[in-house]
């Protein structure tokens, strides 16, 4: 149809105006936005596509707990091993290992009015996949502790779908920025553009409140995760734009040396692998990205991709003004949950627990308290370090 083609382009124009935060697009908005009023007076358009997925979409009743969970009340964290499945990509597993133990992640999904939004939002349209409410489920069994294992097999159909190549991927940057993205996307799909008799009145007013309102999202991921960086192009226009993403990238090889500390090293380990050779007509002027803002909750995703394994020091505690230099300047974060692989593949994870601040070590078969915890620094293994603010 004609309407669905000028509705799948004005989508495309929005995503754009939003990413760039310019005006170049607006005069295309508009005219596009007058053909649409044109046909119909009062119009409501979702930028979100369609799909045919009732059978993986299952909608998702409201938890049978009976009451809700006060975990304030708990002295120990319930010990819940979410099961391997064969044929899955288990990394994806120990990362929402990791987030079932994140207080800020917990807290929000299992207040009772989140809950609810969560569910009548999956209700509403049955023909998207959410994962939402998938999530929610998943905490609300490990935080009840009513099994030792989960079952997996829900959220890992639903992340083929939806992540599609990126499922696969063997970089943990790629699966955890993949899998928040979706998520952010869930938290801010109710965020539609209503075209209304204020319309031909005011188009420019009624079209900017819609971008703030999107660029000014106000999700649990955009909150907490978002990482704001400054992709500078040094061109005759001068433009800045500014990204965002979930996860820092230390690119460990390309720096020749074999021990590396992340203190020390930052800014050389923090290079972009697409940007490090791009530059402008005139080869004095890099194209590079620089942090702007930090998260409360920093994930670090080291890239430690060749032959030959490289030693990376980091601590339990980090202070940002170290390696820095965004204003941020006292900021200290401590190390919260680290992932590791080894053995071509054999995944484990460290993760403290916020109930009583001890650290347990994670496997695919058991999980038991670690009673060193000068172990949990693994400088040859680790892949993903989550920090927290103090």
């Amino acid at each position: 149809m004609q309407e669905d083609k000028i509705i799948e382009e004005l989508c495309q124009t929005l995503v754009n105006a939003i990413s760039l935060k310019i005006k170049t697009h607006q005069d295309n908005i508009i005219k596009t936005i007058d053909q649409i009023f044109t046909n119909n007076n009062k119009k409501i358009i979702n930028s979100q596509k369609q799909s045919n997925n009732k059978q993986i979409n299952q909608p998702v009743s409201k938890p049978s707990r009976g009451s809700p969970i006060n975990i304030q009340e708990l002295k120990e964290p319930p010990l819940v091993i979410l099961e391997k499945i064969d044929n899955t990509n288990n990394l994806i597993n120990f990362i929402f290992q990791c987030l079932s133990a994140n207080k800020s992640f917990v807290l929000y999904f299992l207040n009772p009015m989140n809950e609810e939004i969560i569910l009548q939002q999956s209700q509403k349209d049955q023909t998207e996949i959410y994962l939402l409410p998938s999530i929610l489920k998943l905490l609300d069994n490990v935080w009840t502790g009513k099994d030792k294992t989960y079952n997996m097999i829900e959220i890992h159909e639903k992340l083929k779908s939806l992540m599609q190549n990126d499922y696969n991927s063997k970089n943990p940057g790629t699966i955890i920025n993949s899998i928040f993205n979706q998520l952010h996307k869930e938290f801010n799909s109710n965020k539609n553009l209503v075209i209304n008799s204020n319309w031909n009145s005011n188009k420019e007013q009624v079209l900017n409140d819609y971008l703030n309102n999107l660029s000014n999202n106000n999700s649990l991921i955009s909150n907490e995760f978002f990482i704001a960086l400054l992709l500078e192009k040094q061109e005759s226009d001068h433009l800045f734009l500014v990204d965002s993403t979930n996860t820092i990238d230390l690119n460990v090889n390309n720096i020749k040396r074999s021990f590396l500390s992340i203190e020390n090293d930052f800014k050389e380990l923090f290079i972009d692998e697409n940007d490090e050779k791009k530059y402008c007509n005139n080869k004095e002027k890099f194209v590079g990205k620089s942090i702007q803002k930090l998260p409360n909750q920093l994930i670090i995703n080291i890239n430690r991709a060749g032959k030959k394994k490289k030693h990376l020091n980091f601590r339990t505690e980090i202070e940002t003004k170290k390696f820095f230099n965004n204003g941020e300047i006292g900021q200290i974060y401590q190390l919260i949950a680290n992932i590791c692989s080894k053995n071509e593949g054999n995944i484990f994870a460290y993760i403290k627990s916020f109930i009583n601040d001890k650290w347990y070590l994670y496997n695919d078969n058991d999980v038991k308290i670690v009673e060193n915890e000068d172990s949990i620094i693994d400088e040859d293994n680790s892949i993903l370090l989550f920090y927290q603010k103090k």
